[in-house]
């Protein structure tokens, strides 16, 4: 299969070609593309721990990545499974496929979930209001916690050094790091940044980014001083406050992404499988991995939580 040089003449939609770009602009690392008619692929390079989910157990090394080059949870393919699957095939070395969906057919493992808000409310208030008495509770008492704590929108041109410490304060804490994004992501990166002050002080305490789409609200990326998280409960404040927004924008469902899942489950949010799928190019190291992978699968959280009061 033919590397693709030119993804302006691919026929792809235009909001994918621009968020490749900017990529390659904002977080250069190897990106290559591949396809055809049928199929299409997002590879880059990036260092992976290898035994992600093996507590104790931690091996970084450099590995072709097919997925979006900057650590959401959505797919770095297009086209049916088995095109998409015999394109891979097609590659030489190692190919890790991240947050695929099921289909291909490839050696599998899972890796962390997707967790998705559908938005079915009126109004904020309605969403307290569906909520069952133990979940609305907890929600108010982290409102209150963080009665002092303000949410303002702000210029991306205005995202500043302060902001990007709290960012990666949040990914040096992250037990799933793959890339650490620049502040001239922040800044130019098509988004809008929402940051979380104390009101007493004016003190920085935090920030989100998220990006609207036409029936969407994607939570990108985001930063908050740990040592005023129990004070203020402010990791709930600003999952809280997403809520609101996409609320208030009307929007189908909030992409919450992939980490602190009790939390958001909490909240409302559904989890979404998503596959780490594997492919080598010699036939020999295909088949030791296909037996080894299992042993490298995350395991789900396993709870379900009845968060409304009315199954949705």
């Amino acid at each position: 299969m033919a590397r693709i040089t030119d993804i302006s003449k691919c026929a792809l939609e235009d909001a994918l070609k621009a968020e490749l770009f900017y990529l390659e602009q904002l977080n250069p690392c190897k990106q290559q593309y591949y396809g055809d008619k049928s199929a299409f692929v997002i590879q880059y390079h990036q260092k992976v721990d290898v035994f992600n989910f093996l507590p104790k157990w931690t091996l970084r090394w450099p590995l072709k990545i097919i997925g979006k080059p900057y650590s959401v949870s959505t797919k770095g393919y297009l086209g049916e499974n088995h095109e998409v699957t015999a394109l891979i095939k097609t590659l030489k070395g190692l190919n890790i496929i991240l947050n695929g969906e099921q289909g291909l057919d490839l050696p599998y493992a899972y890796t962390l979930s997707s967790h998705v808000f559908y938005n079915h409310f009126i109004n904020f208030s309605h969403y307290l209001e569906s909520l069952r008495s133990h979940y609305r509770y907890r929600v108010k008492k982290a409102l209150l916690k963080a009665d002092d704590i303000i949410m303002l929108p702000i210029d991306q041109s205005d995202f500043s050094k302060a902001h990007h410490e709290l960012y990666l304060e949040v990914y040096q804490n992250s037990k799933d790091k793959l890339e650490c994004l620049s502040m001239a992501f922040f800044k130019a990166f098509p988004s809008e940044i929402y940051e979380f002050r104390i009101a007493s002080t004016n003190e920085l305490v935090g920030f989100v980014q998220l990006v609207s789409e036409a029936d969407k609200l994607t939570f990108l990326f985001g930063g908050f001083k740990h040592k005023h998280n129990k004070t203020y409960d402010l990791y709930m404040k600003m999952l809280i406050e997403i809520i609101r927004i996409g609320i208030e924008k009307g929007v189908e469902h909030i992409e919450f992404g992939q980490t602190a899942e009790e939390t958001k489950l909490k909240l409302g949010c559904v989890p979404v499988a998503k596959y780490l799928y594997v492919h080598h190019s010699n036939r020999v190291l295909q088949a030791i991995i296909k037996k080894a992978l299992p042993f490298l699968s995350y395991r789900p959280h396993g709870i379900t939580y009845n968060v409304f009061k009315e199954r949705r």
